[in-house]
């Protein structure tokens, strides 16, 4: 059974990732955290949460697209299986958006389907997020808290998007609380490389949607725009 559950957990972790509000992304950075973003490379910052078996995870990457077109795909939540379909181990399946609270705020039901791993194949994990939306100029964040799940128990999480140079820097902020707490705890370090996975996989889904569709990046900008109360 701990078996099993130590498997779950693994997967699931980086497919709820998610978001806080950060102000000045790129200014919070070292001089070392700026030079490797400003290569492409990821930049990972940890906090540990007393009693938790996991830390709150934050990765930081530069995208080339501009902050309202990275943040008018990610909007585009029934894509999402599309946007995160290469993750290996768990992938999203489906996504729908269950109740539109306000034009910013919406309630999205998804669906993961997981590989067999080790033999073990786990059942699909079903859960709802409140998804929140604000942003004007070049700096949007959108925030997510659970509304319901299968088996998880606590879910928070945001991606904050702002301009840099001809591109934009993500900051995504994830924090899990998992079941089974103290069997989660020995797979923390795996649990950030996963983070890193879906946030590497978003970004490469952005840049090629920017490059090969933009009849469908259009209407996803019209959209954003649209929530934001911007046309």
């Amino acid at each position: 059974m701990f078996r099993k559950v130590l498997l779950f957990s693994i997967v699931s972790l980086f497919m709820f990732a998610g978001t806080a509000s950060y102000a000045g992304i790129y200014d919070d950075l070292n001089d070392e955290e700026k030079t490797a973003v400003q290569k492409g490379e990821q930049v990972v910052q940890t906090e540990d949460v007393d009693g938790a078996p996991w830390p709150k995870i934050t990765v930081y990457q530069r995208i080339e697209a501009t902050p309202e077109e990275v943040m008018a795909v990610f909007w585009d939540f029934e894509r999402h299986p599309k946007l995160f379909g290469k993750t290996k181990l768990v992938r999203i399946t489906k996504t729908k958006v269950s109740k539109r609270i306000s034009r910013n705020v919406l309630e999205v039901d998804y669906t993961m389907k997981f590989d067999k791993i080790m033999g073990i194949q786990l059942d699909d994990e079903n859960y709802t997020l409140k998804e929140s939306l604000v942003g004007s100029g070049e700096t949007f964040t959108n925030s997510w808290t659970k509304v319901k799940t299968d088996k998880i128990e606590q879910i928070e999480g945001s991606l904050a998007v702002e301009k840099l140079g001809t591109g934009a820097v993500v900051a995504y902020y994830n924090y899990i609380f998992p079941p089974y707490a103290s069997v989660c705890s020995t797979i923390a370090d795996l649990a950030v490389r996963n983070i890193k996975e879906t946030v590497a996989n978003m970004a490469s889904g952005i840049e090629d949607e920017k490059k090969n569709n933009g009849s469908l990046l259009q209407k996803q900008l019209e959209a954003l725009r649209k929530a934001l109360g911007r046309n």
